[in-house]
């Protein structure tokens, strides 16, 4: 009898070892996968925004895509959009994919298959890709937002957009640290208070 009631407590230590390792494990894993997609739900948000607020102004996007040096005016709309302040920079390609015009670097150092691989126009819907730096002038998290252009109906290349999400980062990994850190303690607490009994 004693080595049943042996066997069976060994039974539950283990099974509440598990536990526990699966507890911590998805403390410190799933919150990394929820910042990244509360990170692409902002840069869509934005996308939207942007999207927007272009189609409020036809002429400066007609302007932009048949006169490059007109491109500027993005510039003006990105502020309008609520934006400006968090556009590293931006990018005009025409419909090749070609770079017509660049805001500047902002010391952002990307792959050349990278930029070409956002340039590419392809169909309607914005496409976003999130960037992690670990450059320490450039910003720690950003976001390439890429807006296909169409006037009449007809593609005319892609503005490319790159957000700064250092912030939004920043507050996501704070946030989900008190989170994990809470779920340790409580776990701690949970084994224990039992195992004192």
């Amino acid at each position: 009898m004693a080595t049943l009631a042996s066997a069976r407590k060994a039974f539950l230590l283990v099974v509440l070892a598990l536990l526990s390792a699966l507890i911590v494990a998805i403390a410190f894993v799933l919150p990394g996968k929820v910042s990244q997609i509360e990170l692409e739900r902002e840069a869509l948000l934005a996308a939207d925004r942007i999207k927007a607020q272009m189609l409020k102004e036809p002429d400066a996007l007609f302007y932009a895509l048949t006169n490059p040096s007109q491109t500027p005016q993005f510039g003006d709309m990105l502020e309008k959009s609520g934006y400006g302040p968090r556009v590293l920079r931006y990018e005009l390609y025409d419909q090749s994919g070609a770079l017509v015009f660049t805001s500047g670097l902002s010391g952002l150092k990307l792959e050349d298959e990278f930029a070409t691989l956002l340039a590419s126009p392809a169909d309607a819907a914005p496409k976003v890709v999130l960037y992690r730096s670990s450059d320490s002038t450039a910003p720690s998290n950003f976001a390439t937002i890429s807006l296909p252009l169409a006037l009449d109906g007809e593609p005319r290349g892609t503005l490319v957009v790159y957000l700064d999400q250092g912030d939004q980062a920043d507050v996501l990994s704070r946030y989900f640290s008190l989170l994990a850190g809470i779920t340790l303690l409580l776990l701690s607490a949970g084994i224990a208070v039992p195992g004192t009994f």
